[in-house]
C-alpha cells in the first residue's frame, strides 16, 4: 500500500487520503470505502435504490465537512472528455443521474468550495493539485481511458486553462484493480503496445493474454508530460485484493456499487 496513502474515520465514516495532498491543506479529499456492511454505494446508476444513494452521498460528504449541494458528478462513459466547472455547476448529478454532466470523465475546477466527485469499482480514479495555481482535477481511467491519456490531457487542460505548470502538479492514484489482478486480451494488449514503454505495464500470462499495470501506465504518461516523479502518488490498493473494503466489478462479476472519489479547493 503507497507509504502516504492513510485511512481514516470521520463520523463512522472511513475513507482514505494521501497525505502529500492533505499537507498542503488547501484542499479537502478522499476515498471512499465500501461500508462496514459492504453497501455503502455512491453512485446512482448501479440499480441501488436512489433514496440510499443519495442518503449515502449525504453521509459520505457531511462526514468530510463538504456540502453535498456544492458538489459535482458525471456520466462516466470511458471517455476523453475533460469539463470546467464552477458554482453554476454544483449539484450536477448529486440528487438525480440523469443531471450528470453527460459524456464526462474528468472534472477541472479553480474555485473554492466546488467539490468534484466521481464513481469507480476498479478503474483508476486520478486526483490533481497544483498548489501554485490552486487549481484541481479529476479523472476516470478504465482502461479505455488510460491507453486514450486521459491523466495527461488532464494535466494538459490544467497548464491551457489556468496557466498551471506541469512541475508543480500533484497526481494521487487512488484505490482500483492493481497489475495483480487485471488480464487483458489481444485488443487491450494492441493498444497498450502503442507506448514506447508498453513492456514495463504488460506482463504476458497466457497466450494472447497478460496482466496490464494501469498505475504504471498513468503515472509514465504523467512522467512523460513533465510531472515529477516526487508528485504522483500510487495508493497500491487493488480493489479486488481488498474486495472487503472497495467495490470491485471484477471480482463480483459486474454487479457491484461503486466508491467515490472526491476533492474541493478549500
Amino acid at each position: 500500500m503507497g507509504d502516504l496513502f492513510k485511512r481514516l474515520t470521520a463520523k463512522g465514516i472511513n475513507y482514505w487520503q494521501e497525505e502529500a495532498f492533505a499537507q498542503k491543506e488547501l484542499v479537502q479529499h478522499a476515498f471512499s470505502e465500501r461500508g462496514a456492511d459492504g453497501d455503502f454505494n455512491l453512485a446512482l446508476h448501479t440499480g441501488d435504490e436512489p433514496k440510499k444513494v443519495i442518503n449515502n452521498r449525504r453521509v459520505f460528504t457531511a462526514a468530510l465537512d463538504i456540502d453535498m449541494a456544492q458538489t459535482v458528478t458525471m456520466e462516466q462513459v470511458h471517455g476523453l472528455n475533460i469539463a470546467q466547472v464552477g458554482k453554476k455547476d454544483c449539484g450536477r448529478g448529486m440528487y438525480d443521474y440523469q443531471d450528470s454532466l453527460k459524456a464526462t470523465d474528468g472534472l477541472i475546477t479553480d474555485e473554492k468550495n466546488v467539490a468534484l466527485m466521481g464513481c469507480f469499482a476498479d478503474c483508476v480514479p486520478l486526483i490533481f493539485l497544483d498548489p501554485q495555481r490552486k487549481v484541481i482535477a479529476l479523472s476516470h481511467a478504465g482502461w479505455k481511458g488510460t491507453v486514450g491519456g486521459i491523466a495527461g490531457l488532464t494535466a494538459e487542460k490544467m497548464v491551457q486553462e489556468y496557466n498551471c505548470a506541469y512541475g508543480d502538479i500533484m497526481v494521487a492514484v487512488g484505490p482500483s484493480i492493481g497489475p495483480c489482478h487485471y488480464e487483458v486480451d489481444r485488443r487491450v494488449i494492441n493498444e497498450v503496445q502503442k507506448f514506447a514503454w508498453w513492456q514495463k505495464v504488460l506482463t504476458p500470462t497466457a497466450e494472447e493474454h497478460a496482466m496490464l499495470n494501469l498505475w504504471e501506465c498513468n503515472r509514465l504518461q504523467l512522467l512523460e508530460l513533465g510531472l515529477k516523479e516526487a508528485n504522483i502518488f500510487v495508493s497500491g490498493l487493488c480493489t479486488y485484493c481488498h474486495n472487503d473494503k472497495f467495490f470491485s466489478y471484477r471480482a463480483e462479476n459486474g454487479r457491484t456499487g461503486r466508491i467515490a472519489a472526491i476533492i474541493m479547493l478549500k
